[in-house]
Protein backbone atom coordinates (compact mmCIF):
# COMPACT_ATOMS: atom_id res chain seq x y z
CA UNK A 1 0.00 0.00 0.00
CA UNK A 2 0.74 3.27 -0.42
CA UNK A 3 0.85 6.57 1.03
CA UNK A 4 1.63 10.12 1.09
CA UNK A 5 3.48 12.34 3.79
CA UNK A 6 1.00 14.86 4.85
CA UNK A 7 1.90 18.39 5.21
CA UNK A 8 5.55 17.01 4.05
CA UNK A 9 8.70 15.48 5.37
CA UNK A 10 10.47 18.72 6.75
CA UNK A 11 11.75 20.89 4.23
CA UNK A 12 11.65 18.24 1.49
CA UNK A 13 8.06 18.16 0.51
CA UNK A 14 5.36 15.35 0.02
CA UNK A 15 6.64 12.05 -0.25
CA UNK A 16 5.63 8.43 -0.95
CA UNK A 17 5.81 5.36 0.94
CA UNK A 18 5.15 1.78 0.30
CA UNK A 19 3.72 -0.28 3.18
CA UNK A 20 4.71 -4.35 3.53
CA UNK A 21 4.37 -6.56 6.30
CA UNK A 22 7.11 -9.31 7.50
CA UNK A 23 5.38 -11.02 10.38
CA UNK A 24 3.78 -8.37 12.50
CA UNK A 25 6.65 -6.06 11.58
CA UNK A 26 5.14 -2.99 9.36
CA UNK A 27 8.50 -2.01 6.72
CA UNK A 28 7.83 1.70 5.50
CA UNK A 29 10.04 1.85 2.32
CA UNK A 30 10.75 5.28 0.10
CA UNK A 31 8.98 5.48 -3.33
CA UNK A 32 10.21 9.10 -3.30
CA UNK A 33 12.93 10.27 -1.37
CA UNK A 34 15.01 13.64 -0.51
CA UNK A 35 18.80 14.17 -0.44
CA UNK A 36 18.95 12.53 3.46
CA UNK A 37 17.33 9.02 2.91
CA UNK A 38 17.02 8.15 -0.70
CA UNK A 39 14.16 6.13 -2.68
CA UNK A 40 14.35 2.56 -2.12
CA UNK A 41 15.56 2.47 1.45
CA UNK A 42 13.33 2.17 4.62
CA UNK A 43 11.86 5.08 6.35
CA UNK A 44 10.85 3.32 9.37
CA UNK A 45 9.67 0.24 11.15
CA UNK A 46 7.19 -0.71 13.90
CA UNK A 47 5.96 -4.02 15.89
CA UNK A 48 2.28 -4.07 15.42
CA UNK A 49 2.36 -7.54 17.84
CA UNK A 50 0.02 -7.24 20.37
CA UNK A 51 1.63 -7.39 23.25
CA UNK A 52 3.13 -4.38 22.04
CA UNK A 53 -0.31 -2.21 22.12
CA UNK A 54 -0.13 -3.17 25.95
CA UNK A 55 3.22 -1.59 26.50
CA UNK A 56 2.48 1.79 25.57
CA UNK A 57 -0.03 3.60 27.14
CA UNK A 58 -2.36 5.06 24.12
CA UNK A 59 -2.93 8.55 23.52
CA UNK A 60 -5.64 10.08 24.94
CA UNK A 61 -7.21 12.96 22.90
CA UNK A 62 -8.52 14.76 25.54
CA UNK A 63 -8.05 17.94 27.41
CA UNK A 64 -9.36 16.11 30.84
CA UNK A 65 -6.67 12.52 30.78
CA UNK A 66 -9.14 11.19 33.21
CA UNK A 67 -12.12 11.38 31.18
CA UNK A 68 -13.74 7.59 30.10
CA UNK A 69 -14.84 9.23 26.65
CA UNK A 70 -11.55 10.39 25.30
CA UNK A 71 -10.35 9.26 22.15
CA UNK A 72 -7.58 6.53 22.82
CA UNK A 73 -5.15 6.18 19.88
CA UNK A 74 -3.45 3.11 19.80
CA UNK A 75 0.86 3.57 19.81
CA UNK A 76 3.74 0.78 18.92
CA UNK A 77 7.19 1.05 19.25
CA UNK A 78 9.18 1.21 16.13
CA UNK A 79 12.51 2.57 14.47
CA UNK A 80 13.19 5.44 12.08
CA UNK A 81 15.81 5.93 10.17
CA UNK A 82 17.64 9.23 9.85
CA UNK A 83 21.12 10.42 7.95
CA UNK A 84 23.08 13.38 7.02
CA UNK A 85 22.62 14.71 3.47
CA UNK A 86 23.96 12.26 0.65
CA UNK A 87 22.90 9.31 3.14
CA UNK A 88 25.91 9.70 5.49
CA UNK A 89 26.32 8.28 8.96
CA UNK A 90 22.78 6.79 8.43
CA UNK A 91 21.18 5.05 11.38
CA UNK A 92 17.96 3.68 13.11
CA UNK A 93 16.60 5.35 16.09
CA UNK A 94 13.87 4.92 18.26
CA UNK A 95 10.50 6.39 17.25
CA UNK A 96 6.42 5.52 17.48
CA UNK A 97 3.82 4.25 15.14
CA UNK A 98 0.62 5.84 16.03
CA UNK A 99 -2.47 4.81 14.60
CA UNK A 100 -5.99 7.01 13.57
CA UNK A 101 -9.15 6.13 11.60
CA UNK A 102 -7.91 6.61 8.41
CA UNK A 103 -4.29 7.08 8.41
CA UNK A 104 -1.03 7.18 10.62
CA UNK A 105 1.76 8.81 11.78
CA UNK A 106 5.51 8.28 12.87
CA UNK A 107 7.36 9.87 15.04
CA UNK A 108 11.49 9.85 15.16
CA UNK A 109 11.52 10.47 19.15
CA UNK A 110 14.78 11.73 19.41
CA UNK A 111 14.43 14.56 16.74
CA UNK A 112 10.69 15.14 18.08
CA UNK A 113 10.02 14.73 14.11
CA UNK A 114 6.49 14.12 13.43
CA UNK A 115 4.78 13.11 10.12
CA UNK A 116 0.95 11.84 9.01
CA UNK A 117 0.60 9.94 6.55
CA UNK A 118 -2.22 9.48 4.08
CA UNK A 119 -3.33 7.43 0.79
CA UNK A 120 -2.62 9.72 -2.12
CA UNK A 121 -4.95 10.40 -5.19
CA UNK A 122 -3.82 8.94 -8.21
CA UNK A 123 -2.63 12.54 -9.63
CA UNK A 124 -0.16 13.08 -6.52
CA UNK A 125 1.13 9.76 -6.71
CA UNK A 126 2.01 10.48 -10.77
CA UNK A 127 3.31 13.55 -10.10
CA UNK A 128 5.61 12.47 -7.31
CA UNK A 129 6.83 9.99 -9.66
CA UNK A 130 7.39 11.59 -13.19
CA UNK A 131 10.58 13.21 -12.18
CA UNK A 132 12.57 9.91 -10.73
CA UNK A 133 11.65 7.89 -13.22
CA UNK A 134 12.25 10.70 -15.81
CA UNK A 135 15.48 11.04 -14.83
CA UNK A 136 16.04 6.83 -14.72
CA UNK A 137 14.29 6.98 -17.93
CA UNK A 138 17.16 9.25 -19.42
CA UNK A 139 20.47 7.72 -17.71
CA UNK A 140 19.08 3.96 -19.16
CA UNK A 141 18.76 5.35 -22.56
CA UNK A 142 22.58 7.19 -22.45
CA UNK A 143 23.89 3.34 -20.93
CA UNK A 144 22.15 1.83 -24.11
CA UNK A 145 23.18 4.51 -26.43
CA UNK A 146 27.29 4.46 -25.13
CA UNK A 147 26.30 0.33 -25.16
CA UNK A 148 25.67 0.13 -28.78
CA UNK A 149 28.84 2.82 -29.45
CA UNK A 150 31.28 0.76 -28.46
CA UNK A 151 29.10 -2.70 -29.07
CA UNK A 152 29.46 -1.72 -33.25
CA UNK A 153 32.75 -2.50 -34.99
CA UNK A 154 33.82 0.11 -37.93
CA UNK A 155 32.13 -1.59 -40.30
CA UNK A 156 28.18 -1.98 -38.75
CA UNK A 157 29.09 2.00 -38.18
CA UNK A 158 29.78 3.32 -41.40
CA UNK A 159 26.89 1.56 -42.86
CA UNK A 160 24.33 2.62 -40.07
CA UNK A 161 25.57 6.36 -41.05
CA UNK A 162 25.00 5.83 -45.19
CA UNK A 163 21.46 3.67 -43.85
CA UNK A 164 20.45 6.78 -41.84
CA UNK A 165 19.65 4.11 -39.42
CA UNK A 166 20.21 5.48 -36.27
CA UNK A 167 17.97 6.86 -33.66
CA UNK A 168 17.24 10.12 -34.34
CA UNK A 169 16.30 11.07 -30.61
CA UNK A 170 18.77 8.91 -29.00
CA UNK A 171 18.14 10.61 -25.83
CA UNK A 172 14.90 10.71 -25.69
CA UNK A 173 13.00 10.09 -22.28
CA UNK A 174 9.72 10.40 -20.22
CA UNK A 175 8.73 14.35 -19.60
CA UNK A 176 9.18 16.09 -16.48
CA UNK A 177 6.56 17.55 -14.52
CA UNK A 178 8.30 21.18 -15.75
CA UNK A 179 8.52 19.35 -19.24
CA UNK A 180 4.79 19.02 -19.47
CA UNK A 181 4.02 22.80 -17.72
CA UNK A 182 6.28 23.72 -20.36
CA UNK A 183 4.45 21.74 -23.49
CA UNK A 184 1.42 23.25 -22.11
CA UNK A 185 2.57 26.59 -22.12
CA UNK A 186 3.68 26.62 -25.65
CA UNK A 187 0.65 25.23 -27.12
CA UNK A 188 -1.79 27.45 -25.07
CA UNK A 189 0.44 30.35 -27.05
CA UNK A 190 0.31 28.36 -30.08
CA UNK A 191 -3.24 28.06 -29.91
CA UNK A 192 -3.89 32.07 -28.91
CA UNK A 193 -1.07 32.98 -31.95
CA UNK A 194 -3.26 30.77 -34.99
CA UNK A 195 -6.44 32.07 -33.61
CA UNK A 196 -5.12 35.88 -33.69
CA UNK A 197 -3.62 35.34 -37.09
CA UNK A 198 -6.98 34.05 -38.02
CA UNK A 199 -9.21 36.21 -37.13
CA UNK A 200 -6.78 38.98 -38.24
CA UNK A 201 -6.66 37.51 -41.71
CA UNK A 202 -10.96 36.97 -41.74
CA UNK A 203 -11.22 40.23 -41.06
CA UNK A 204 -8.51 41.53 -43.72
CA UNK A 205 -10.51 39.15 -46.44
CA UNK A 206 -14.52 40.23 -45.18
CA UNK A 207 -13.55 44.03 -45.71
CA UNK A 208 -11.80 43.21 -49.23
CA UNK A 209 -15.13 41.65 -49.79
Amino acid sequence: MTFLSCPSFGEHGHELINVTYVGDTLLAAKVSGDENVPRGQVSFTADLAPKNESVLEPLRLSLDQSSSTATKLPRFPGKGQVAKPGFVDHKFVDGQLVMFDAHFSFVWIPTRHHVLFRRPTPEQIISLLRDPISKEDEVENMRSHVERCFGMDMTESLARQESNALDSEPFRRIPTMEDLKLFEQEATGSRRFNFWNGFRWSKYFDGRS
